[in-house]
């Protein structure tokens, strides 16, 4: 809007579309551990989140190790506009992100809810 050009936007949308597998997978996670152990599930499901927040926010001032960035989906996820867009990296976070979701709803299953 500020730059009067109506037609950044469906392009910003689409860029914005780029790190929705790696919510999926945030997502997948609570949903994992919501179904194996859902007591701490709440507590665990925001470590996840801050930790995701803090290593991409704060991976290069703190001075962090690799490995650290490369445990958060959001390093894996390309930086459109400023990369090319890969769709490898979303596929294989949408795929884990399916699976953690069937495992934790394998969990839920397997506990005595409602009967």
């Amino acid at each position: 809007m500020t730059v009067s050009d109506p037609g950044q936007v469906p392009r910003l949308i689409g860029v914005a579309l780029a790190y929705l597998p790696a919510v999926w997978l945030i997502i997948a996670v609570t949903v994992l551990v919501l179904g194996w152990v859902p007591r701490p599930a709440a507590a665990l499901a925001w470590v996840v989140v801050a930790y995701c927040a803090v290593v991409t926010l704060f991976a290069d001032s703190f001075d962090l190790p690799g490995w650290t960035q490369r445990a958060s989906p959001f390093a894996h996820t390309p930086r459109v506009p400023l990369d090319d867009l890969a769709v490898t990296p979303l596929l294989v976070i949408a795929l884990l992100a399916a699976a953690l979701v069937a495992a934790g709803y394998a969990g839920l299953r397997r506990r005595d809810i409602g009967s």
